[in-house]
């Protein structure tokens, strides 16, 4: 489904990202959603700018950086 999905957005020519998501009543302990990128609506989601990691923001954590990390 997550391909049929990704095939179904590009095909129909939308900018979208797919992001990890909360499940919520679904239940399970992953699922994603397809957000289209736009200024208006109602998600926001957190990226990655150096890999492939996208989250709804209602599920994304925060980890401090190590300041060794960029040496």
């Amino acid at each position: 489904m997550y391909k049929t999905y990704q095939n179904i957005f590009s095909r129909c020519g939308l900018d979208f990202r797919t992001v990890v998501a909360d499940a919520g009543a679904i239940g399970g302990s992953l699922t994603h959603e397809f957000q289209v990128l736009a200024t208006s609506g109602e998600d926001f989601i957190m990226a990655c700018d150096s890999c492939e990691y996208a989250s709804n923001v209602e599920i994304t954590t925060s980890v401090k950086e190590n300041e060794d990390s960029h040496q």
